[in-house]
């Protein structure tokens, strides 16, 4: 906070009135908090203290009306937000923020990032209350993955064995047999194993392995990347 460009940016001026945190959710705007990843270690607190202060004022807002709900739903896409924006409020955000109005999306690379940012309970707290969960392939972490395929659970199924023998007539014979037994619904090697394009979606009580499409390729996809530009551009770099 000693550094003067930082400073400069964060101050209003007579040109740049800011952002009005009580006003902010009055109307569908949206805010863009950016960060290189050389400089998290800088650059995050900033960040999260100035997300954490929209959040909090977003929740005044919301005790004013009389449903209890904020009337434009608040988004929250917090993409690494272990690196870039730990909200220190964002377990309980995640359990009671719904009622609220404000709805959060948590991207994390491993389950450990979480862990090792809001503890284990707080951990728990913000993965056990996302009523959708994403899961990628290449996790190598194989208590994480234990937990996911324990939560999936189990299912029967049918097995057939077949066996042949021979008579005291020297004529063979074969005898089939079904057996139903429970077996594991997603092993903890499937998910690991998830190809690239396909991810595991667990929806409340409800689960399965589906295909995602990139965004470039979605027929909304100029929308993306002309979001995408004009985020670079505030950031001084041309892109296509």
């Amino acid at each position: 906070m000693k550094n003067e460009n930082v400073l400069s940016m964060l101050c209003a001026t007579a040109f740049d009135a800011g952002i009005n945190l009580n006003t902010f959710t009055d109307a569908p705007n949206t805010l863009y908090c950016l960060t290189r990843v050389s400089m998290n270690a800088s650059t995050a607190p900033i960040v999260t203290a100035l997300v954490e202060s929209l959040v909090q004022a977003a929740i005044r807002k919301s005790g004013s009306m009389a449903s209890g709900k904020l009337e434009v739903p608040l988004s929250l896409i917090l993409d690494e937000a272990a690196n870039t924006c730990a909200l220190p409020s964002l377990p309980s955000l995640m359990s009671e923020g719904g009622g609220n109005g404000i709805h959060t999306s948590v991207f994390a690379q491993t389950y450990s990032q979480l862990v090792n940012r809001w503890g284990e309970e707080g951990a728990e707290t913000i993965f056990d209350s996302a009523a959708a969960k994403t899961i990628f392939g290449g996790i190598s972490d194989v208590k994480f993955l234990t937990k996911i395929s324990d939560l999936i659970g189990k299912h029967w199924v049918e097995h057939t064995s077949t066996s042949s023998s021979t008579g005291k007539d020297g004529v063979p014979s074969v005898s089939t047999s079904k057996t139903k037994q429970l077996d594991t619904k997603m092993r903890v090697d499937e998910t690991r194993k998830l190809p690239q394009g396909n991810v595991l979606l667990m929806y409340r009580e409800i689960e399965a392995v589906v295909n995602v499409v990139p965004w470039w390729e979605r027929p909304d996809s100029a929308k993306f990347k002309a979001s995408r530009v004009w985020c670079l551009e505030q950031e001084g770099i041309t892109a296509e």
